[in-house]
């Protein structure tokens, strides 16, 4: 009985390998296998977790193992009118190995040097994706706690981030499942408690897509405290539709999504979705309009709601006849996108209830064409029924191939003043980039760049995720003056996020008498205008009391830490300035500048006025050195005494001719 069991057994082990081998297995696909019409990828879908997994079962390349190239370190000094921080070093989230990208950041309403910052996030090297995370500063972002997994828990990422009035600080996101998700925290961010908003629409490749969070932190709005949460739903029962959802109890219960755009008509898809409130609890909803696919985008299309999101207007399309940068791309490796942003006064300056909206655009709207992109923004005064022509941004020079994408629009809620973060290129080859931000007082009427991170960086996809991810948006927040942009770079070797805080001006009752314009006198060298390599330059220097109250005895001493220029001339006394006053001291300062000085070196001037009160203003201009460049160029081999091949051979004697050219 024992041997026959054991014969019986023998038996069925081997036929059980054998049967198995019968059965037909599930097979991975590969991108050079045909593949199921109901598996292929949804190219319109913008989410690292759906790329991530698409890259994983073979459908889309996944971005190789490869080390960025150096970044540049470039200075941390802040040049413009707009800011009274004079430096400004860039600041990383987190020291925990690990890669950051898509980021949103808060000011506390409470406190504006309480912070909430959330990005996608992965381990390093990624083996994973731990999705939107929590990110803290209780110092204006001096320092951060926080950590790198998702806030409650893992989740798929796409991050917006809200602290309100009650305290309470938020994260949204795309749930794991391929639903609606946001954390809550009512102690600051050290516990986090995960709700659903909206299930996911179910089956292979759907999802709720490019997601938006805001809430009403307007102390006038009948609608204080309400949540809103927005994205695109693909696959789903309103497919390509944006669909939103309100919370009126803090984020613990979330009404039925409702769809918004169905009005819009448009020919592919709706996507990108931004939200922001009035200062009445007005709803305004932006996002951008794709007519075909692929294509860019081609309209921005709004839905309003005056009743706290109960109902909706009609959507419209808003802006028409624009030419975002989706699949015309940009000259680093990573993928792009013209998804609009919005912010709206609340505060109680002379914009209040302005909405404004920003994107980027190949050349000028409604002609559309050219090899420039740059930041284009429009305003309402009237919610939204009427906007006004497109105005620049950024104040690159057009026609000069420059690239500025990625930006993210806030306006301080305690005095309207506005701020955009942008990526640029101005100022580095095509395949690099800075951080910028864009500065206005005037309600967008006039716009000062300023560079705000530390280093030029080369983006490159995130090895280990889907190629070309690098993230696809930036942020930026605001609150009382003070300014947090966040972006990310990879100066470390891979991805992280970064913040550079800074103030705006003026601070009020006071004088504050700042740097407004400069002009060079190198009559002693080439007279050219330019500051050229081992010339002595003098400069006439403007300066401009923004403040509030008048200045006497106003000292203003010039500086550089710059290796190549040495200041012989450094004093001005420029006297008493009256609110507003502008004063020009000719030939004010006189500098030397270096003979071995690179060509491009941006020299950063600093200036620093003293009143008779010992008040302090410091502000910065910034300066571009001309010198040559000698290049070599290409080599030519005289072997006439030889054999006369032009190649270099065994015992010849030859004449190798190298041409140079000087790109300086």
């Amino acid at each position: 009985m024992i041997k026959r069991l054991f014969i019986i057994v023998i038996g069925l082990l081997i036929a059980i390998p054998c049967i198995y081998a019968q059965k037909p297995k599930k097979q991975m696909y590969t991108p050079a296998a045909p593949v199921q019409e109901k598996y292929k990828v949804d190219t319109r879908i913008d989410n690292m977790s759906y790329w991530r997994r698409m890259a994983s079962l073979g459908l889309v390349p996944v971005a190789p193992d490869v080390k960025p190239p150096q970044a540049k370190y470039t200075g941390s000094q802040l040049t413009g009118r707009s800011v009274t921080s004079e430096d400004s070093p860039d600041v990383p989230v987190t020291t925990e190995t690990s890669t950051q990208s898509e980021n949103s950041i808060f000011v506390s309403p409470l406190n504006n040097q309480n912070l909430l910052q959330s990005n996608n996030s992965t381990p390093w090297p990624v083996s994973g994706i731990y999705g939107a995370n929590d990110f803290l500063s209780t110092d204006a972002g001096a320092s951060w706690g926080g950590e790198i997994q998702g806030a409650g828990g893992e989740n798929s990422g796409d991050p917006t981030t809200a602290i309100g009035l009650n305290g309470w600080y938020y994260v949204g996101y795309i749930h794991s499942s391929g639903g609606q998700g946001i954390s809550y925290s009512t102690d600051q961010g050290q516990n986090w408690t995960p709700v659903l908003v909206a299930p996911s629409p179910g089956g292979w490749g759907t999802l709720l897509d490019k997601n938006h969070m805001w809430i009403d932190n307007s102390p006038t709005s009948p609608y204080e405290g309400n949540l809103y949460d927005a994205w695109t739903d693909f696959g789903g029962s309103n497919d390509t539709e944006i669909e939103i959802s309100r919370s009126t109890n803090e984020g613990l219960n979330w009404s039925p999504a409702v769809n918004i755009s169905s009005a819009i008509n448009a020919g592919s898809h709706n996507q990108g979705v931004n939200i922001n409130t009035g200062p009445d609890g007005e709803v305004y909803v932006i996002w951008a309009v794709y007519d075909g696919w692929p294509t860019d985008e081609t309209a921005i299309a709004m839905a309003k709601s005056l009743d706290g999101g109960a109902t909706y207007q009609t959507a419209t399309r808003i802006i028409s006849d624009i030419r975002g940068i989706r699949t015309t791309g940009v000259s680093k490796s990573m993928r792009v996108n013209s998804f609009p942003t919005m912010t709206v006064d609340i505060s109680n300056s002379a914009n209040r209830g302005t909405l404004y909206i920003t994107w980027a655009n190949v050349g000028v709207p409604g002609i559309n064409t050219g090899n420039d992109i740059d930041i284009y923004m429009s305003k309402s005064t009237d919610q939204g029924d009427t906007w006004s022509a497109p105005v620049q941004v950024n104040e690159s020079t057009p026609g000069q191939g420059k690239q500025h994408y990625f930006p993210w629009i806030t306006s301080d809620p305690a005095n309207g003043n506005l701020s955009v973060i942008y990526y640029d290129d101005r100022n580095v080859a095509s395949n690099q980039c800075e951080a910028y931000v864009s500065n206005s007082t005037d309600g967008g009427a006039s716009w000062e760049d300023m560079k705000v991170s530390d280093v030029s960086f080369t983006p490159q996809s995130i090895p280990g995720l889907a190629d070309m991810y690098f993230g696809d948006y930036l942020a930026i927040s605001a609150r009382d003056r003070w300014v947090f942009p966040a972006w990310t770079d990879n100066r470390s070797g891979y991805a992280m996020t970064y913040v550079s805080p800074f103030q705006t001006g003026p601070p009020p009752n006071q004088p504050y008498v700042i740097y407004n314009n400069n002009v060079l006198n190198d009559a002693s060298g080439n007279n050219n205008g330019l500051l050229d390599f081992g010339e002595s330059v003098q400069f006439d220097v403007t300066m401009e009391n923004i403040g509030d109250l008048p200045a006497t005895a106003v000292e203003v001493i010039l500086t550089t830490d710059s290796p190549y220029a040495t200041i012989t001339d450094n004093t001005e006394q420029f006297g008493d300035f009256a609110v507003g006053e502008v004063k020009t001291m000719p030939l004010a300062y006189a500098v030397d500048v270096d003979a071995a000085i690179p060509d491009g070196e941006s020299i950063v001037f600093t200036l620093t006025a003293t009143d008779a009160v010992d008040s302090t203003f410091i502000s910065n201009f910034l300066i571009e050195a001309h010198a040559p460049a000698l290049m070599a160029g290409s080599i030519t081999i005289d072997d006439a005494a030889g054999n006369g091949n032009g190649r270099l051979d065994a015992g010849e004697t030859a004449t190798l001719k190298i041409s140079t050219y000087n790109p300086g």
